[in-house]
């Protein structure tokens, strides 16, 4: 079955949208094992697993939760504490401290992916600017920054981020890492990985 499926960010008013092939059973798998191609490749990209029973939960570096791990330091995976870009849960990639985190893909070796993710600040404390690095198969695929003056959050100022890269291999890490120091850090939210 053919169809197409809207990626929405409805709290930021962003939308992806991208043409689906829709496999009856599929979990962004094919029977074979190898990826469908155009599934989002990405498990709990929107962070909404587990549900966070406060406002947030932390996680130190080792932590995993749901398709993803804590490679150092620490982050929040924040509920009613800051608005999310997608759906009702976000990532503060700071939690005591600068923190990483990962998720190992399973792509098309050499095919075209993109990358797109929901870029803000946890608004709450310094610094205003959130540095991050986004890498992709062992390289960094970006370093952006986001100015959170006159922001809140409840007003997080989401913007979405594009990229376009290829698969360097089978399994492909995908990782955010803050350069932000203290505890209010880059957030992010809502990412897809899904071939082009």
């Amino acid at each position: 079955m053919r169809g197409s499926r809207a990626f929405r960010l409805a709290s930021a008013g962003l939308v992806v949208a991208v043409n689906a092939v829709m496999v009856a059973g599929s979990s962004g798998t094919s029977l074979a094992g190898v990826p469908a191609r155009h599934h989002n490749q990405v498990q709990n990209g929107n962070f909404e697993s587990p549900v966070v029973p406060g406002s947030f939960t932390h996680y130190d570096a080792g932590s995993t939760f749901t398709g993803w791990t804590v490679g150092s330091g620490s982050i929040d995976q924040t509920r009613s504490y800051m608005q999310p870009a997608s759906g009702s849960q976000a990532i503060d990639l700071n939690g005591t401290e600068a923190g990483t985190v990962y998720q190992d893909l399973i792509l098309r070796p050499g095919a075209t992916y993109n990358v797109v993710f929901a870029f803000a600040g946890n608004p709450s404390c310094g610094p205003v600017f959130k540095h991050m690095l986004v890498r992709f198969g062992g390289g960094v695929l970006a370093a952006v920054t986001f100015n959170s003056a006159g922001h809140s959050t409840s007003n997080m100022g989401w913007i979405l981020k594009h990229y376009q890269v290829q698969a360097p291999g089978e399994i492909v890490r995908i990782e955010f890492d803050s350069l932000t120091s203290g505890e209010c850090g880059p957030a992010i939210d809502g990412v897809i990985v899904i071939q082009t």
